[in-house]
């Protein structure tokens, strides 16, 4: 089993590594999405404040639904997406609540769901919407890989309570 894995892993790199630098590449698209079979869980949520709205792919949400996690105080905080095939990654994007600095966000990927892989990012912060007659702004953070990785899982790590309402993560299945 531990040598099929390791054909498997091999395989990807190999088509990872022909294909991209020759250009040879699908337009890349969100790989979150509910509605593409991508499965979502989290390490808890404040009660009215679930994950339901965290991958349905609107990112204003004019309703302020918002998946909100748990406090730092009640354990690890942690939003895990497994996107159900090995993909190609090169951005991932979330949008939040009035949160005009980012947060220590650690991303992790991992082929398997066992062994994870620390992605260093950077990530870029902009004013997405303003929602009308109020002071609420949605702001995008979003980073663009320098070098796109495979993954087939997703999990981001806030350092502070997370109040996210949309998470997106583009690449090529």
């Amino acid at each position: 089993m531990k040598k099929m894995f390791s054909l498997l892993v091999s395989l990807c790199v190999l088509a990872y590594c022909i294909l991209i630098p020759a250009g040879i590449s699908a337009e890349s698209v969100n790989l979150a999405l509910a509605s593409a079979g991508t499965k979502v869980t989290a390490s808890g949520s404040i009660k009215g404040k679930d994950l339901s709205n965290i991958n349905d792919g609107d990112n204003i949400e004019e309703t302020l639904d918002a998946w909100w996690s748990n406090k730092p105080e009640q354990g690890d905080i942690w939003l895990e997406f497994d996107l159900g095939k090995i993909a190609i990654i090169d951005q991932i994007a979330f949008y939040s609540f009035n949160m005009k600095n980012v947060y220590t966000t650690s991303v992790k990927t991992s082929i398997d769901g066992t062994n994870w892989t620390e992605t260093a990012l950077k990530w870029t912060r902009t004013e997405h919407y303003k929602f009308p007659d109020t002071t609420y702004v949605n702001y995008k953070h979003e980073h663009t890989f320098e070098e796109p990785v495979l993954a087939r899982y997703l999990k981001f790590e806030p350092t502070a309570q997370a109040k996210l309402h949309e998470v997106e993560i583009f690449g090529e299945a």
